[in-house]
């Protein structure tokens, strides 16, 4: 059984990828299941390459609780999961053509097929852009606000509270074993 505490990593940070739900039962929040891999001639298997856009811009965007993001997709399998990714791509894409087909964005549009047409006023500046790529943001929403740590600084920030941690853990282990000495070294002057 795998258990990500041992890890010594931030568990709302970690995914899984496994195929069987039991061995992460400590952890089954942070579970992306796959199907088994069992045919190593199976050449339509493409599960791993369907689903890593999709783990590259959960990293991109660092989201950090990643079992409320895989709440969303509660029961279904990695195959299913970029299924679902597929046509989120494709409902915004939808979305992002028909408001550009509206208004100045449908002229421009039009004016991309090259239709030739007298202009009734002046050429002005342009500043028509192509769409943006989606992000994971765009596909399953924003990621929980960050906190006021975040970037270099905020690493560099928790980097040091781990380490005030660990030093306040070294201490009391110090302070322990120095109670046991002394109390080993009362015994002894008793006896």
């Amino acid at each position: 059984m795998k258990d990500l505490k041992r890890l010594n990593r931030n568990i709302n940070r970690m995914i899984v990828l496994d195929d069987d739900p039991a061995e992460c039962g400590m952890n089954p929040e942070n579970l992306l299941r796959i199907k088994p891999y069992t045919d190593p001639n199976d050449r339509e298997d493409d599960t791993l390459a369907r689903i890593t856009p999709f783990l590259i811009e959960i990293a991109r965007e660092g989201y950090d609780n990643i079992p409320e993001l895989l709440s969303q997709y509660e029961g279904m399998d990695a195959d299913e999961i970029a299924d679902e990714q597929d046509r989120r791509i494709q409902y915004y894409r939808r979305s992002r053509e028909e408001r550009t087909s509206h208004g100045l964005g449908g002229f421009a549009k039009m004016a991309s097929k090259n239709l030739e047409f007298e202009p009734e006023l002046e050429p002005q500046k342009t500043n028509f852009r192509s769409p943006q790529q989606l992000t994971a943001k765009d596909l399953v929403g924003a990621a929980p606000k960050p906190s006021s740590d975040s970037g270099l600084m905020g690493f560099l920030n928790r980097r040091q509270e781990e380490k005030e941690e660990q030093m306040k853990r070294k201490f009391e282990k110090w302070n322990e074993v120095m109670l046991k000495k002394q109390k080993e070294k009362q015994e002894k002057a008793n006896s």
